[in-house]
């Protein structure tokens, strides 16, 4: 490998270039948002002696960069308000992009209906137009047909009417009010059917079209993948604009069924959040719930049980700070559970806690996740919710 396609972080840190730019975390490669200032210090010490063990190498041009940028890596993190400024600023710039990444899809999905309404339009149009140049031929086709002329009438006594033009008088047909007569049927009914089944064809197509034009303007939920990484430019302030969650319909709930094994998991992903700041977002490969910072702000799931009893309410959530102390309720109906914000090092670092609580009748129920109280700005991070069967 030549110097100039050499790659130092990626060869002595690890760091692939699609990662680039990082934040001080990645460099010193401990969790983001990491709230023990020994881990970060070690960590810091460890990368810049390795790297000045290739100082004196024919790379030593490249180490000089990496040391700086270890070095005020190290100081900003190991200063807790210089550490507190630069986690506010990752955590704006995270919520920025997220809505940057809302914008776009709720657009590219904009534009994907708006093809899909006019794709369908010109379908309804080119059925329409095919079924009345049918008809118009079909028109044609009739005119240009020769007359057909009226079948003579036969009856059951052998005589027929005489329609000639010197005939004055019936030859000894028999009157309408004969026993024997029978009404004559004349004229070609084929266009009427053809014309007829023209007529219904388009009103068919027309309903169909309409149907999908009416299925495809549904609301739909977005979920957004939020980037590993994320660059902060320390000298530009980003305003933080909370996102809306759009409410869900009745009818667009998902329900989750009790397994065999009686547990019942509840997925984040289908989450069904109220509030104005309270967030579903999926980073580093988990699905998390942030940005709890009301009181009004709640996460409910529907679920079906089909054995009732007791159950252990596991969740797992991370918390540090000023949110420890925070209370919440889990409920299920009339039963309710209380938890306190327990500290588990960092808001990306997870802890398990659970409380006990009967649910006496099997079917349709909801659990709702409610804050209580809040200490803090923020009252957790939820990464998992479980209902396990409790034996007694």
């Amino acid at each position: 490998m030549s110097l100039e396609q050499f790659d130092p972080y990626r060869e002595w840190l690890g760091i692939q270039p699609h990662e680039h730019p990082v934040d001080h975390y990645r460099l010193l490669g401990v969790a983001r948002f990491e709230t023990n200032l020994d881990l970060i210090g070690s960590a810091a010490d460890e990368r810049m002696g390795m790297i000045r063990k290739f100082q004196a190498g024919p790379r030593g041009p490249h180490t000089q960069q990496i040391l700086n940028e270890l070095a005020s890596a190290r100081g900003c993190l190991l200063n807790p308000q210089d550490k507190s400024a630069y986690d506010t600023k990752i955590q704006a710039a995270l919520h920025a992009a997220q809505i940057q990444a809302n914008q776009l899809q709720a657009a590219q999905l904009q534009a994907a209906q708006l093809q899909a309404t006019q794709l369908q339009a010109a379908q309804l149009q080119a059925a329409q137009l095919q079924a009345a140049q049918l008809q118009a031929a079909q028109f044609q086709a009739n005119q240009a047909a020769p007359p057909v002329a009226p079948p003579t009438p036969s009856y059951s006594n052998g005589y027929a009417q005489d329609y000639s033009s010197d005939s004055k008088e019936y030859n000894s047909a028999p009157s309408e009010e004969s026993d024997d007569f029978v009404p004559a049927v004349a004229g070609n009914t084929t266009w009427l059917v053809l014309t007829l089944a023209c007529v219904m064809a388009v009103v068919v197509v027309g309903c169909v079209a309409y149907v999908a034009i009416s299925k495809s303007r549904k609301k739909k939920t977005v979920v957004t993948q939020v980037p590993d990484e994320i660059v902060v430019n320390p000298a530009e302030p980003v305003q933080v604009v909370p996102i809306q969650k759009p409410p869900i319909e009745q009818d667009e709930r998902t329900s989750i069924m009790q397994e065999s094994n009686g547990h019942v998991v509840l997925p984040v992903s289908v989450v069904e959040l109220e509030g104005n700041s309270i967030q579903f977002v999926r980073t580093g490969g988990d699905d998390i719930i942030n940005q709890w910072t009301s009181v009004e702000d709640i996460a409910q799931w529907d679920f079906r049980l089909v054995k009732p009893g007791f159950f252990r309410v596991e969740l797992q959530y991370g918390a540090t700070g000023d949110s420890v102390g925070s209370e919440f309720t889990v409920e299920v109906g009339d039963k309710k559970a209380n938890f306190e914000v327990l500290d588990s090092g960092a808001f990306t670092t997870f802890k398990n806690d659970y409380r006990v609580i009967v649910i006496p009748r099997s079917g349709e129920h909801t659990i709702t996740v409610r804050p209580k109280t809040l200490v803090g700005s923020q009252l957790m991070v939820l990464k998992s919710i479980e209902l396990v069967p409790v034996q007694r």
